[in-house]
C-alpha cells in the first residue's frame, strides 16, 4: 500500500475579540468589535451593536 502525500496550501486567520467599555456622565457603553488578521495584517474588522 503506498501513502503519498500531499501539500495544500492555507491560511491561517486569527481572531480577536475586543470589547471596550466607557463611561460618559452617567451612561455606560459598551463597544465589541472581532479583527480577523493573519501573518499579512488585519483582514477584516466587524462590529457588534
Amino acid at each position: 500500500m503506498l501513502i503519498s502525500e500531499q501539500i495544500v496550501p492555507g491560511e491561517k486567520i486569527y481572531y480577536l475579540n475586543l470589547i471596550l467599555q466607557a463611561k460618559n456622565t452617567e451612561q455606560w457603553d459598551l463597544k465589541r468589535y472581532r479583527i480577523a488578521f493573519n501573518r499579512n495584517g488585519i483582514q477584516k474588522i466587524e462590529t457588534f451593536e
